[in-house]
């Protein structure tokens, strides 16, 4: 086909649908005929005729459904357009056309231009409706709902139901701030200033062991970097738990870190620290397996006088269940991003403080920079692990993953569907859609 014949039937199709339907005709015995899901066949246009096989091969393939209750969608390029019906038109917020139903086929006219719909089988109407009245919807984390928390220390906006967990004001800059979902605790943000210390060596380690017993618990900072801090954490909240100031929070335990992506960090510490990265790791918490976007910057300090250690500030990470977690990302990062310190923990944490290492400016927007940072680095990740992953994931679950092309949902479905659905509005999604999340999880009755 001619590229200039080609061009011409797509701009004839953009145009009709910058006008949109509406028809006249009889909305009573013709209801049953009407209802159901109609395709482009031919098209007259100028005195010149167009095969369906050269309105596909343009492009400008047109799907109209029609349901029984007056509703519909127009389905055009992928995209789906809301529209009515009635006794005499079809409407959609654009505007109208007019149409015919004669012997079994709609016809639209367009001034000069007739488009010829041919009904298919299994219809629409019948088949959506069917198809909806036997699905059970569970709505997943992304549609957490987020609401005000406030404190002396701070204000946030934290998932509905989820648990606020800190220390008292008078630990500074070694705050410790966790928010989780208690019927899923991996599922969580943990916010720390501050954390200290991380020892260079055993031996130094024993030394401030022999005057603090707590100090002889700290971990040995053997991998100096972001990725090993998050290898001791644990070792560091065993620590905590000895201190009475931090029996306040329940720190989770995380095993088996394993680093899946690194980004350089923009922090405010990048100049003095000697490890400032973002993390996309995996890793275990009470056996169960979570994936999430870690972040420290690793400060010296002393170390030259030989009995020095490593600080840990902006220690941030928003984590969940593996499978959940790029469902759970977003509202994880609304809700970081969402922490401000009040004057008061601001002023208390400053009093510990070294000024050469962070202000109370940096301070007061460490949580929205880090949520930024974290976001940023989330977004540009290799998609391809997610998609490796959700796809075991739908295996070993039963399920397959449609789209919505009326809503643009993706919708995790029970295996099969597909097999056995003839209508237009639900299909497979891509490869690459595996990355996006998930909306809903549907259930056949």
């Amino acid at each position: 086909m001619e590229l200039k014949k080609r061009f011409n039937i797509w701009m004839l199709v953009c145009m009709l649908l910058v006008t949109a339907l509406t028809g006249c005709g009889k909305k009573s015995e013709e209801d049953d005929a009407l209802t159901g899901t109609w395709t482009l066949t031919s098209m007259k246009y100028d005195g010149n005729t167009y095969t369906k096989q050269e309105i596909e091969e343009a492009g400008a393939g047109i799907t109209l459904e029609l349901f029984k209750d007056g509703t519909g969608t127009m389905l055009y390029d992928g995209t789906s357009t809301k529209l009515t019906w009635d006794a005499k038109e079809i409407h959609t917020e654009a505007g109208r056309d007019t149409y015919v139903f004669k012997d079994g086929v709609l016809i639209v006219y367009e001034e000069t231009t007739e488009m010829y719909f041919e009904k298919t089988q299994g219809t629409s109407s019948k088949n959506e409706k069917a198809v909806e009245d036997n699905w059970e919807v569970i709505e997943l984390p992304s549609s957490l709902d987020l609401v005000p928390y406030s404190c002396v220390d701070f204000n946030m906006n934290i998932p509905q139901g989820w648990v606020v967990e800190e220390a008292p004001t008078y630990a500074g800059m070694l705050h410790v701030l966790r928010v989780y979902d208690p019927s899923n605790p991996i599922n969580q943000i943990v916010m720390m200033p501050k954390a200290e210390p991380f020892f260079p060596s055993d031996d130094v380690r024993q030394i401030f062991g022999m005057n603090n017993a707590i100090y002889g618990l700290c971990p040995v900072l053997s991998n100096v970097s972001t990725q090993g801090v998050f290898e001791v954490f644990t070792q560091y909240v065993t620590a905590l738990e000895a201190n009475e100031v931090y029996n306040s929070v329940s720190l989770p335990h995380i095993e088996n870190f394993n680093v899946l992506e690194s980004f350089a960090s923009n922090s405010n510490l990048s100049s003095v620290s000697v490890s400032s990265e973002v993390l996309r790791a995996t890793f275990t918490q009470n056996g169960v397996e979570g994936e999430g976007m870690f972040t420290a910057d690793v400060v010296p300090f002393a170390l030259e006088l030989g009995t020095g250690y490593y600080m840990i500030y902006n220690l941030c990470f928003i984590t969940a269940a593996k499978d959940d977690f790029q469902n759970l990302a977003n509202a994880l990062h609304k809700s970081l991003g969402s922490l401000e310190y009040s004057d008061v923990f601001v002023s208390s944490a400053m009093n510990q403080s070294d000024q050469q290492v962070i202000t109370s400016q940096n301070l007061s927007r460490i949580a929205s920079e880090t949520s930024d940072m974290i976001m940023s680095s989330w977004e540009n990740r290799n998609a391809s692990f997610d998609i490796m992953s959700q796809k075991q994931s739908d295996a070993t679950m039963g399920y397959e993953r449609i789209k919505d092309t009326q809503t643009g949902e993706i919708i995790k479905i029970d295996n099969g569907f597909m097999d056995h659905y003839d209508g237009t509005r639900y299909t497979p999604i891509t490869d690459a859609q595996y990355a996006d999340p998930v909306d809903k999880v549907v259930h056949i009755k």
